[in-house]
């Protein structure tokens, strides 16, 4: 992942401004989501980021009830901890979908990658 595809993608609040379905899902979401992580989950994810995963890159769409539900809590962890985060459509991105098949199938979706600082790949 270069620096420059990864900036290319949404942040959170550009990724809410373009969707096309459930916006009510992701405001009840968000909104809900205050006090999901709890301090063990925190300390999780900072090690993580502090260990090199610095940026997360998230796949999904806005039709899917797992990333309405999912994308604000990953939201909070890359609040939480520092890293950026970034939104890529999934059917307008199918190169990255195809790279992180489920089962070497599936273009699931939410999936979320984690890449340190340089754009080198961590964990999905």
């Amino acid at each position: 992942m270069t620096p420059e595809r990864f900036a290319s993608g949404f942040t959170y609040d550009d990724y809410i401004a373009q969707i096309k379905v459930n916006h009510d899902k992701f405001e009840e979401y968000t909104a809900t989501s205050t006090d999901v992580l709890s301090d063990d989950d925190v300390a999780f994810f900072t090690k993580a980021a502090k260990s090199g995963a610095a940026k997360m890159l998230v796949v999904g769409e806005d039709w899917c009830p797992d990333v309405y539900r999912g994308l604000p809590v990953f939201t909070r962890i890359a609040n939480a901890t520092g890293m950026e985060l970034r939104v890529f459509p999934r059917d307008e991105n199918l190169d990255i979908a195809d790279e992180f098949l489920n089962r070497d199938e599936f273009r699931s979706i939410p999936t979320v990658i984690f890449y340190n600082a340089d754009g080198d790949y961590q964990c999905h």
